[in-house]
């Protein structure tokens, strides 16, 4: 059976190895691969116009282009999350909608772990201070044995909680669920969100990005916060003030920052990567070697399985 797909995840496109597959899986299909040329608008309209099949991965989603799309059956997601498509919309246009929840959990709660570790033990301050010749026998305090606050127990917070537990950490958990007995077979603390914020010496953000999560830590949330607490933000970058934070940060309020995800992406803002307790990467959480390699593999089978149901 063939279908129309049209390609603008840019990480997807950018892999050699997943585009030979999607080909080959689909030999004799329509398979357009967008250029650079192709992601403004009126272009991606005009690209994705005549197309089955929508392969995306951060590009936005949204009704006014999805309702100028009356061929497009299945809009098919490269990584997680899908706050970047109207789903809504989809569902009254009779577009189908297929992503893999957690399918890069592992790497990005491992990334996290990371943050908490050069955090604790000042690995960033430390080696930015040692490229600029200066020579701080600083080395923090153990991880181990802290007291870690998981805020959002699905896929990454949840192994997030269980990495931390086995450096001897004290796990506090918060999620809108009632995750209790769950955290209680695994020793994990269930409680609320201010008491989490109040005992938590780290505190890590893995929730989605929605009305209730935009700048959840904000406001009287962070005056609740330790005076040294190390915040960790790997999930999306409104769900934080960075605002608020830099200025914590640069008066010494908290003890460390470490962010993958920003408001504004590629990160511009200078008042915070220069902070010497600022560990800051470029939303490469989910972008191993081995997690892109799966969400490639999971969106190519979601058109598989549209298929097979069609």
């Amino acid at each position: 059976m063939t279908v129309s797909i049209a390609v603008t995840a840019k990480s997807f496109l950018k892999n050699s190895d997943l585009v030979d597959r999607l080909i080959k899986t689909f030999p004799n299909s329509k398979i357009s691969l967008a250029t650079e040329s192709d992601y403004g608008l009126p272009q991606v309209k005009e690209f994705l116009m005549g197309h089955d099949v929508w392969l995306i991965g951060r590009e936005a989603a949204k009704k006014d282009l999805l309702a100028q799309l009356p061929d497009l059956k299945l809009v098919t997601k490269y990584g997680v999350g899908l706050d970047n498509v109207d789903v809504a919309a989809c569902d009254n246009l009779g577009i189908n909608v297929y992503y893999e929840p957690g399918i890069n959990s592992q790497e990005v709660a491992e990334l996290t772990l990371a943050f908490m570790i050069s955090l604790a033990r000042n690995i960033g301050l430390v080696s930015r201070l040692l490229s600029q010749g200066q020579w701080l026998k600083n080395g923090g305090h153990n991880f181990s044995g802290s007291t870690v606050g998981v805020v959002g127990f699905g896929h990454i917070g949840s192994k997030v909680a269980r990495l931390a537990k086995a450096f001897g950490c004290h796990i506090l958990v918060n999620d809108v669920r009632d995750v209790s007995k769950d955290c209680e077979a695994k020793g994990f603390e269930f409680t609320d969100y201010y008491s989490l914020l109040e005992r938590s010496d780290f505190v890590t953000f893995h929730v989605p990005f929605t009305d209730k999560t935009q700048r959840m830590l904000s406001g009287e949330a962070l005056n609740r916060l330790k005076p040294d607490v190390k915040i960790i933000n790997t999930s999306r970058g409104g769900v934080i003030c960075q605002k608020s934070l830099t200025e914590m940060l640069a008066n010494e309020r908290i003890g460390g920052l470490a962010c993958d995800v920003f408001e504004v992406e590629p990160l511009s803002d200078k008042n915070l990567y220069l902070q010497g307790k600022f560990i800051g990467t470029a939303h490469i959480g989910g972008n191993s070697v081995e997690a892109v390699q799966k969400m490639g593999i999971s969106a190519i089978a979601g058109i598989e399985k549209y298929l097979a149901n069609r």
